[in-house]
């Protein structure tokens, strides 16, 4: 039993403004596919979101018409179930995480939690938050660096409560962001 959750975080370097305006095309984007309805509540675990739509479950590979409603019921009767939409710099994380070391976008060699948690710090704070990477020797801005459970960026959507979302629909997203993107799944 527990709560789970799949933060879909947008990947190197995007300034609030850039995240501001995607983050409005991607809730414009989900709404007109009834994955999202077009109101926030309170159906997140800490910060309000948008609730699911009717067909939440294009998101998630699909579902046959004969099941939506019965389906989408049942994810309204669960707590939380909402999308949360982050278009500041915030920190994505799994709370079960171990937070072993994170790995260098260009090489993936690895470097220690302590100065990756550095950087992020210096980045949460405004600063460019840069990390170098002592074997490809390139330094790269903390949100462009790797880790299975711990992820920085100024635009992300957490997922609570859903079915594992699809690649089809992660490949979407990344393609209508113009942006990689990555996945962490939570479990508190």
């Amino acid at each position: 039993m527990g709560t789970y959750s799949q933060s879909v975080v947008a990947r190197g370097t995007i300034t609030p403004e850039e995240a501001k305006r995607l983050g409005e095309c991607i809730v414009a984007w989900l709404v007109d596919e009834e994955i999202i309805e077009h109101r926030l509540t309170e159906c997140c675990l800490v910060d309000s979101g948008y609730p699911p739509g009717r067909h939440y479950r294009r998101a998630c590979g699909g579902i046959d018409d004969h099941a939506r409603e019965e389906d989408h019921a049942e994810l309204l009767r669960s707590s939380p179930h909402g999308v949360e939409l982050h278009t500041k710099r915030y920190c994505f994380f799994n709370s079960q995480g171990d937070f072993g070391p994170a790995r260098c976008l260009h090489c993936a060699a690895e470097r220690d939690f302590d100065a990756y948690y550095e950087a992020s710090n210096e980045w949460m704070k405004g600063g460019i938050g840069e990390l170098h990477c002592g074997h490809c020797g390139r330094t790269s801005i903390v949100t462009a660096w790797e880790h299975d459970d711990l992820l920085w960026s100024t635009l992300g959507l957490v997922f609570w409560g859903w079915p594992e979302l699809s690649p089809a629909f992660l490949d979407e997203l990344s393609r209508r962001i113009d942006c990689r993107v990555s996945i962490i799944f939570g479990k508190l």
